[in-house]
């Protein structure tokens, strides 16, 4: 079971690797453990819109 979560930013501020970086620390210091599913959404012209994380 998880818990739902948006992060709403401008897409030119904030790169897929900072919100996986971001997350990773996040569940850490949490002391949760995170499933990172390599699905990934993008809009009609290629810019990438969301992906599944899971915190079990």
């Amino acid at each position: 079971m998880g818990t739902f979560a948006f992060i709403l930013t401008e897409r030119k501020k904030y790169t897929t690797e900072k919100l996986l970086s971001d997350s990773i620390v996040a569940a850490f210091n949490a002391d949760v453990m995170l499933n990172f599913h390599n699905s990934k959404n993008y809009s009609t012209d290629g810019h990438f819109l969301t992906t599944t994380m899971n915190k079990p």
